[in-house]
């Protein structure tokens, strides 16, 4: 199993297939990146206790983390 650990935004993507939160300059890095992760179930949330950067768009975050773990 492999866990993703995701920002705000992408969770949303994710979650609920609502990409309207990407920044357009990120669109297709994103969407390319969600389908390589395959199928993903949230697994909750873990607070990084600083800077990490999201396995999806790759932009520096602060805080919690969306965590999203493989499906099979």
């Amino acid at each position: 199993m492999i866990s993703y650990h995701v920002c705000d935004s992408c969770s949303v993507v994710l979650a609920n297939a609502d990409d309207s939160g990407i920044d357009p300059d990120d669109f297709d890095t994103v969407i390319a990146t969600i389908e390589t992760m395959g199928l993903v179930a949230h697994a909750g949330s873990y607070d990084h206790g600083g800077y990490w950067s999201c396995d999806v768009c790759d932009w520096d975050q602060i805080g919690e983390a969306q965590v999203f773990e493989s499906i099979g």
